[in-house]
């Protein structure tokens, strides 16, 4: 007997066992996927056997981006995630904090990408994608930090990033209205001694 591939050569690492009855292929990868025939020569006539091989791969993240994004309120922004895998992975995108995605109907997920239309504020925290394709265990991508600046154009000084991951800073509040406060009753005793020197 005699293998051979259709429309393609077989690896050259692959050996032919058991006086040529088996066809043997170390470390599988998916370029050996295809089609092998054994061929067969004997006095009555020659006979073909046709064998399908197929190999699946577990997914991976081959890349994801942008890093860091950091838009303003109304704009659209496009996630990548790009994967390879038998077969084809599926790829999923979630938020590192377990909240779903935003309105549908501003969520766009084709071809690995998410394109979150019409960005608000609320839409700023970190998100992953998950590619799965029932071959081993789904994989995870690195984070992408997407932070909302809410621009205000009647009040350009009030613009501000937001970051959904990070908490509300109560200590910088308390000591500002503290600041507040003393700068009041200074002025106040300040204009109380004006007033009393004036009499």
């Amino acid at each position: 007997p005699s293998w051979s591939r259709l429309s393609s050569q077989i690896a050259s690492s692959a050996t032919i066992v058991n006086d040529g009855t088996t066809l043997r292929l170390r470390v599988a990868s998916y370029m050996d996927a295809g089609t092998y025939i054994c061929s067969l020569k004997g006095e009555a006539g020659n006979v073909d056997a046709e064998a399908e091989l197929t190999v699946l791969v577990s997914p991976t993240v081959t890349r994801v981006g942008p890093r860091n994004v950091s838009v303003a309120r109304g704009d659209d922004v496009t996630l990548t995630c790009l994967s390879e895998g038998h077969p084809k992975p599926t790829v999923t995108w979630k938020l590192k904090n377990g909240s779903p995605l935003p309105d549908s109907a501003r969520v766009d997920q084709t071809s690995g990408e998410l394109k979150l239309i019409r960005i608000v504020p609320a839409d700023a925290g970190r998100y992953f994608c998950e590619v799965s394709n029932n071959v081993g265990v789904p994989k995870m991508s690195q984070e992408i930090e997407v932070s909302v600046k809410d621009y205000n154009p009647q009040n350009p000084d009030s613009n501000a990033t937001i970051d959904a991951d990070k908490p509300f800073d109560y200590k910088k509040v308390i000591i500002i209205v503290c600041c507040v406060v003393i700068l009041i009753v200074i002025v106040a005793a300040i204009t109380h001694f004006v007033l009393k020197k004036e009499k």
